[in-house]
């Protein structure tokens, strides 16, 4: 998908990317073709996965990089490929990059040192960004068990979300919260003119397959070898291979410092033989939202 929104006065860039990558013993149907084209804004790539795969990896791996301006690199790796079996490989790219308001901006000069405490209990000194928020940029909400606090962008129309639980070792607690009532934050955030806010400054990134994780949570189907849901996407399976996603590869990147929050995220698999690969910002703790 070749969605892009940006807004050079204010200062935000969201983009939504896909690529296809088709083995040339396949032809696509017509109107898949078409939804590719229309919906995804995307066209499928000839790729020979039998005896280039290694090709296809570096090209992935390249769009990947582009995508992501350059912070996501490498997330498809040559094992992923099954020379004999994969036939597509399906890509998708998040890209969000922002500002905090001008008036609103963390003053470096403010940022400290702070105690952070990690899941297994240890404590580490951490920058500490600070500042005064007002009431057109935020929101705040007290939880059985953890606060929120809403920060708008520069635009008003993109916020990030921040959750802190009472409890030191609460972390696991407010996740199941989310498990059990997904629409926690539906309600009970409010406007308040909080003194001061304390954000620690962080870079990250991280690796996942997910397919096991969408099996645990019930979506089997699209992993399952005799669904054969997916043979609507070819003209003919002369092999009449089973054509199912074998495995999902997601890696993300997030920065957020004193001037922008950066979130990127992609996702590739191979679809058996379908590779799903996802590059893709998402942190537990902190969630990026349209509001």
């Amino acid at each position: 998908m070749g969605f892009l929104s940006q807004n050079q006065n204010q200062r935000v860039e969201v983009s939504l990317l896909n690529a296809f990558w088709l083995d040339n013993k396949f032809t696509l149907q017509e109107s898949f073709k078409k939804q590719l084209k229309d919906v995804f804004e995307a066209e499928a790539k000839e790729a020979d996965f039998k005896n280039k795969a290694d090709e296809v990896v570096k090209e992935a791996n390249s769009w990947a990089k582009s995508a992501t301006r350059g912070s996501i690199q490498d997330i498809l790796k040559p094992e992923d490929i099954n020379s004999d079996d994969t036939m597509l490989v399906l890509a998708n790219a998040l890209y969000f990059k922002g500002v905090w308001p001008i008036e609103e901006k963390f003053n470096k000069e403010n940022t400290k040192e702070g105690k952070f405490f990690l899941l297994n209990g240890d404590e580490v000194l951490v920058p500490f960004m600070s500042k005064r928020i007002n009431h057109a940029s935020s929101s705040y909400g007290t939880f059985d068990g953890f606060d929120v606090l809403k920060l708008k962008y520069a635009n008003r129309e993109f916020s990030m979300y921040f959750f802190l639980p009472n409890k030191k070792d609460g972390l696991q607690d407010l996740l199941n919260e989310f498990k059990t009532s997904p629409k926690t934050l539906d309600s009970n955030l409010y406007a308040a003119e909080i003194v001061e806010v304390r954000i620690p400054k962080f870079k990250f990134e991280y690796s996942v397959t997910g397919a096991s994780t969408m099996k645990d949570m019930g979506l089997t189907l699209p992993f399952n070898p005799n669904c054969m849901d997916f043979d609507k996407m070819v003209e003919q399976n002369y092999d009449d291979l089973p054509i199912y996603i074998s495995d999902i590869v997601q890696k993300a990147y997030i920065e957020v410092n004193e001037e922008l929050p950066d979130i990127l995220i992609a996702v590739l698999g191979p679809v058996a033989h379908v590779l799903v690969l996802q590059e893709l910002h998402i942190l537990w703790q902190i969630i990026l939202s349209c509001s």
